[in-house]
């Protein structure tokens, strides 16, 4: 078999098999008080927001995908730097870009609303950013990722939790809108 980005021979049953050698724990969360800005009646409401551990750095990412791919550091790093040098210069063209089941990666942007259609322009663009929609392993991943309580998120979880549509910020995000 190949893995078939880089046409690297590979075991495929040793390869399906290697695993991060990581303890599992559900995504925690934390109730927090809000005061909505959109809320006419500014009456205190309760959001339960996400709480991540820490953000896993690029080089550690190069690390373990080293490690599982039986590429060394350089050339994964190589790979990767390739990939999203191609994935801009496929963007710039206004393509989508689909990197198999990881997902999609779409160049959009926010406009503001207009009353004429002769106002709609470049100008009315308000924010440009890139929209990721996750492929089949990510919504699987997410749709059964068990969310427990903070306190309890050192412990085993008794039922899987939420998931879902909306998401969150590096501040916790989960449901509230700024």
């Amino acid at each position: 078999m190949f893995l078939s980005l880089w046409r690297i021979p590979v075991d495929a049953a040793q390869y399906k098999t290697q695993k991060l050698n990581l303890k599992i724990m559900p995504l925690g969360y934390k109730v927090k008080k809000r005061v909505f800005a959109f809320d006419k009646t500014k009456a205190e409401k309760y959001v339960a927001t996400a709480q991540r551990n820490h953000t896993v750095s690029y080089e550690d990412i190069l690390q373990e995908v080293a490690k599982q791919s039986r590429l060394n550091n350089g050339e994964v790093y190589a790979a990767i730097e390739a990939l999203i040098e191609v994935s801009i210069t496929f963007m710039k063209q206004g393509h989508g870009v689909r990197l198999g089941d990881f997902g999609i990666f779409k160049p959009t942007f926010s406009a503001a609303s207009q009353d004429t259609a002769d106002t709609a322009t470049v100008d009315s663009i308000k924010r440009k950013h890139i929209l990721f929609q996750p492929g089949k392993k990510l919504r699987e991943f997410i749709g059964n990722l068990s969310v427990v309580s903070y306190e309890e998120a050192d412990t085993e979880p008794t039922s899987p939790g939420g998931g879902g549509e909306s998401g969150g910020g590096e501040d916790g995000g989960g449901g509230e809108l700024t």
